[in-house]
């Protein structure tokens, strides 16, 4: 499967462009933004990218631009990183990941990120908003386009969470990925930081060990995948709590999990946001960042649960 191609979209503010920048300089590939065509674009009219957006609803002629470029890169046989919302679409011999990230945490990235030139907001509020309607925009657009749906993650060979977690370390494991032979020795669809994925025991009840340095020399098998529910842009371990213990004592930056959400729960769980309710304990958090020595970057905000 060793991919000369690889597609690489996601939400805004996951890291896209520098992750697919970083791979590409890695594997000597060339680079393709198709964002950054569009934004171009955008400043040469002279508005928004929300604006352009809009504007590309009513006017085929932006689309077909960026879809000549790919069209072109799928029938060559050269190397390429694809920064791109549809190179999974046009380039059909990629491997095609998408990246994603907590709402909140993309607000962030954006807001203080002082070396951004483009999608600028004057409040958390005003940013939240504008970044649903540019992907409900687009995701209509293209669904109206081309009959694809954009969010269905099935579309995709990986689905990547990229909050806490560095891109060097997404470019990595994406160039490792990218060398497997197969699409089964992917290990996963889905893949996770230990360091998003929420307790939902004490650590008494699976380890006797004490300190993360006495985790780090255990064994850890990356085929033996975590699951967990995934639920409002949150993880909470559901088995495997000390198989991510030791992965966060080993500074393993990604973890191939299986998720449960509420389109695939078992009989086991019949709600979802009761379970999280019931299993959720501030003194878990508390006791899960003592033992590996570090903070959450953000914790659930979820009406349901009290706040830390």
């Amino acid at each position: 499967m060793t991919s000369k191609k690889i597609a690489i979209s996601g939400d805004l503010g996951s890291g896209k462009s520098v992750t697919s920048k970083y791979i590409a300089e890695k594997l000597g590939y060339q680079y393709i933004s198709t964002g950054e065509i569009q934004r171009q674009m955008a400043r040469e009219k002279g508005i928004s990218v929300l604006e352009m957006n809009k504007l590309a609803d009513i006017n085929s002629e932006v689309d077909k631009k960026i879809d000549e470029t790919l069209i072109q890169i799928n029938k060559s046989d050269g190397g390429y990183i694809l920064d791109s919302r549809l190179a999974w679409f046009f380039v059909s011999t990629s491997l095609k990941i998408y990246l994603r990230t907590n709402l909140e945490i993309t607000i962030n990235r954006i807001l203080f990120d002082k070396k951004r030139t483009s999608e600028l907001y004057a409040s958390r509020e005003i940013a939240r908003t504008e970044i649903i309607e540019r992907k409900a925009s687009e995701n209509a657009r293209f669904l109206i386009e081309y009959g694809i749906d954009c969010g269905n993650l099935s579309n995709y060979d990986l689905v990547i969470e990229t909050t806490s977690v560095m891109p060097p370390d997404i470019g990595d494991t994406i160039i490792w990925l990218s060398q497997q032979e197969s699409k089964e020795q992917l290990l996963s669809r889905n893949w996770v930081s230990p360091k998003f994925l929420f307790p939902t025991k004490s650590i008494k009840e699976f380890s006797s060990e004490k300190t993360a340095a006495a985790l780090a020399q255990e064994p850890f098998d990356l085929t033996n995948k975590i699951t967990c529910i995934y639920y409002e842009g949150y993880y909470f371990v559901v088995d495997g709590h000390k198989r991510a213990s030791i992965a966060l004592a080993k500074n393993i930056p990604l973890l191939p999990v299986d998720i449960i959400t509420s389109e695939n729960q078992p009989s086991y769980l019949n709600n979802l946001k009761d379970h999280i309710q019931e299993k959720y304990n501030r003194a878990f958090i508390h006791e899960w960042e003592d033992l590996h020595n570090f903070r959450f970057e953000i914790y659930p905000q979820l009406d349901f649960i009290p706040k830390l």
